[in-house]
C-alpha cells in the first residue's frame, strides 16, 4: 500500500520484519514524529477517525496528529500492514491503546497519550517506563487483568485505568466513547494541548494553554508564560518544530465557547 511507504517515510523507519526490534525504532519514531494534541479536535469537531493517508495529510499540512484515538488506531493499521500480530485494547473504558503478541510474549504499546513509552513494555507482574519525573506502570492483576497507573513527582496523575488482554475489541466499539469525547465540556474541547518528545535533546515540550513547559530526563523542569496567540506560534515553530499549526483556529474554537486562552 502506497500510505504504508509514505508513513515509514515520515517515521524515517525503513521496513523490515516484524521483530521487536523493529517495533521498537516505530514506538520510538511515532513518539518523537506525531504531536499529542487537540487542535485537530478543535480544527474539525467530527468523531471520525482518519484513515492513515488523511493522518499523513494532517501531519504534513497543519503538523498535527491527534489525541490516542487518531494517533493508536492508525498505528494499529500501520503494524497490521506490516505483519505483526496486534489487537486493540480498550484502557479504562476511555483509552485506545495496543497489544502485540511477539514470541508469545504480550507487549503494551501507546504512542498516543505521551506517555514515555518509547519501546513496548512487556506485560507481567509489574512494569514500568520513566521519563524525567513522569512515570507509568502497570501491574499483573490476574493472566489477561491489568491495571494502568501514572505518576508525576512520585504522584498519582489521573485514575487508574484497568483493560483485559483476552478482550476482543475492534474500532466500532470506540464510537460512543470517541463521539462523547467531543462534548463541548469534553476534557480536550476546552483547552489547547500538545506534547512531544525530543529524545535526542532528552527532553519533551509541552504546551497547556499559555504555559510552554520543558521537561527534562534528568527530572528538571523550565516553564514559560506565552502572552499572545503569535507567541505560541513561535514555541511551536521553532522548541517543537512544528511549522504549521492552525493556532488561531484553535483559538477562536475555543474563543466561541467562552473561552480565552491569554491573560487580559
Amino acid at each position: 500500500m502506497n500510505w504504508v511507504r509514505h508513513y515509514l517515510y515520515t517515521l524515517k523507519v525503513k521496513q523490515e520484519r516484524p521483530t521487536l526490534a523493529f517495533l521498537e525504532k516505530l514506538t520510538t519514531a511515532h513518539l518523537q514524529t506525531f504531536p499529542f494534541e487537540n487542535i485537530s479536535k478543535l480544527m474539525n469537531p467530527t468523531a471520525a477517525i482518519p484513515a492513515p493517508d488523511e493522518l499523513l495529510g494532517l501531519r504534513e499540512t497543519f503538523s498535527l496528529a491527534g489525541t490516542c484515538y487518531t494517533i493508536n488506531a492508525n498505528l494499529y493499521r500501520l503494524l497490521q500492514q506490516l505483519q505483526f500480530d496486534c489487537q486493540l485494547l480498550m484502557v479504562g473504558g476511555v483509552h485506545l491503546a495496543i497489544l502485540v503478541q511477539l514470541d508469545k510474549t504480550p507487549y503494551y504499546i501507546d504512542c498516543g497519550s505521551n506517555a514515555p513509552l518509547f519501546v513496548p513494555l512487556p506485560l507481567g507482574k509489574e512494569q514500568e517506563r520513566q521519563f524525567g519525573q513522569d512515570r507509568v506502570k502497570i501491574t499483573q492483576i490476574s493472566s489477561s487483568s491489568f491495571e494502568h497507573k501514572r505518576f508525576f513527582n512520585e504522584q498519582q496523575t489521573g485514575t487508574t485505568w484497568s483493560f483485559h488482554t483476552n478482550e476482543q475489541v475492534d474500532l466500532n466499539d470506540f464510537s460512543s466513547i470517541i463521539q462523547n469525547s467531543y462534548r463541548d465540556d469534553g476534557p480536550f474541547m476546552t483547552i489547547i494541548r500538545c506534547h512531544l518528545y525530543q529524545l535526542e535533546q532528552q527532553r519533551s515540550v509541552s504546551l497547556l494553554n499559555n504555559i510552554y513547559t520543558i521537561h527534562y530526563y534528568d527530572g528538571t523542569t523550565t516553564k514559560k508564560q506565552l502572552d499572545s496567540a503569535a507567541e505560541m506560534e513561535q514555541v511551536l515553530r521553532s522548541e517543537f518544530k512544528l511549522p504549521h499549526v492552525p493556532v488561531r483556529s484553535a483559538l477562536r474554537a475555543l474563543e466561541q465557547r467562552g473561552i480565552t486562552i491569554f491573560p487580559h
